[in-house]
């Protein structure tokens, strides 16, 4: 299954490739933000059981030319969410305890490096998701979920006798 959204997903972005690093890592600064709730669930159910451990999957995509190059991953998804639910970089940075010249770099830089422009902006009124921006997004939480769901079954075929 990930294999063929890999597929897929290079077939629409050939300069484009997908790097799966395994992460555990989380940061609980985010625990009370809706836009981080989804993290904050499956972190609160590993900690109810002492030993009970989960493969997790971290989505990257980068220019194959510059893979040290700017990098769409769950960050800039997730700002480009807040974008979306508050109409506003400005206020997305906020919910997300983000500088505002740090959501405006990170967003500059994804724009450049994967040449889509991601959002509108309209100054004090605040800014919206192009279309472009919007399909990539949704293009990106399908694939996000499609590796999260072969992470989890490998890992209970591979692992199932430490769950």
């Amino acid at each position: 299954m990930a294999n063929a959204a890999l597929c897929l997903f290079k077939g629409l972005f050939k300069k484009v490739i997908i790097c799966a690093i395994s992460s555990v890592m989380m940061n609980s600064k985010f625990g009370g933000n809706p836009l981080f709730q989804g993290f904050v669930n499956e972190r609160e159910s590993i900690m109810a059981a002492e030993h009970q451990f989960q493969g997790l999957a971290k989505i990257m995509i980068v220019d194959a030319n510059d893979r040290k190059g700017p990098s769409f991953g769950k960050g800039a998804a997730v700002l480009l969410h807040g974008v979306e639910e508050y109409g506003s970089l400005n206020r997305a940075a906020k919910e997300l305890h983000m500088a505002y010249s740090k959501a405006w770099s990170m967003i500059k830089k994804v724009e450049e490096g994967l040449n889509i422009q991601f959002i509108e902006r309209y100054g004090a009124r605040g800014s919206v998701l192009t279309e472009e921006g919007r399909e990539f997004l949704a293009r990106f939480d399908e694939f996000e979920s499609d590796v999260n769901d072969y992470v989890a079954q490998s890992f209970a075929e591979k692992f199932e006798d430490v769950q």
